[in-house]
C-alpha cells in the first residue's frame, strides 16, 4: 500500500495517524484521488472540513465494526461531528472541545475496567446534544453516556450564528479489539 503522509494532518487535540488517513481515503476515493491529491486535499483547511465532515466517515466506521482499525481520536470526532452537524452545531470547536472530553472519559474508563470488558477498541458511546431557546437566549446541552460514566455539558450558546435550531442523537457501539 501506497504511503500516506501521518503529518498531513493536525490540530491542538490530536493527529489524524496512518491508519486513519488509509481508512479516509479508502472510504471517499481511493479510485478518485491519488495518494498525492488526497494528502493536498487534506492541507486545505476548507476541502480538509469538507473530507472529514462526511457522513459517509460515519458509516463506513459502524460497517467495519471488528476489523475496524483508526485512532480512538478519530472515532470519536467522526461520531461527535455527525452529530454536531445533525444539532446544526457547525462550527468546529464545538466538536473539538467536546471529543478531547470523551477521549479523555474513554481514557479513565480503560483504567477503571482493567477486565475483559477493556478489550473493546471503541467504547460505547451514546451523546446527545438539545439545542433550546429560552427566555434568555439559547441554551445548549451536550450529554455523553459511556458506562460507568456520564458527561453533561451545559451553558449559553456564545455564537448565535454557529448552529440552526435542531437536536441529535447517536448510540455508537464498542467494537471489539480488533487491529492494533
Amino acid at each position: 500500500m501506497e504511503e500516506i503522509h501521518d503529518e498531513a494532518y493536525r490540530d491542538e487535540i490530536g493527529l489524524l495517524t496512518q491508519d486513519d488517513m488509509a481508512f479516509i481515503h479508502e472510504t471517499l476515493g481511493r479510485d478518485l484521488l491519488s495518494v498525492e491529491e488526497f494528502n493536498a486535499a487534506l492541507a486545505s483547511e476548507t476541502l480538509r472540513a469538507q473530507i472529514l465532515d462526511s457522513p459517509a466517515l460515519l458509516d463506513a466506521l459502524r460497517k467495519k465494526g471488528r476489523d475496524l482499525c483508526v485512532s480512538e481520536y478519530f472515532y470519536f470526532t467522526t461520531v461527535v461531528r455527525q452529530v454536531m452537524l445533525t444539532a446544526g452545531l457547525e462550527a468546529p470547536g464545538y466538536t473539538e472541545n467536546v471529543t478531547a472530553s470523551i477521549v479523555r472519559m474513554a481514557g479513565m474508563r480503560r483504567k477503571l475496567l482493567e477486565r475483559s470488558d477493556s478489550s473493546a477498541r471503541y467504547a460505547p458511546v451514546d451523546l446527545r446534544v438539545l439545542v433550546e431557546d429560552g427566555m434568555y437566549g439559547s441554551s445548549l446541552k451536550i450529554s455523553c453516556r459511556m458506562p460507568p460514566y456520564e458527561m453533561v455539558l451545559e451553558g449559553f450558546l456564545a455564537d448565535a450564528e454557529a448552529f440552526s435550531k435542531k437536536s441529535a442523537a447517536l448510540s455508537a457501539k464498542g467494537t471489539d479489539a480488533g487491529g492494533k
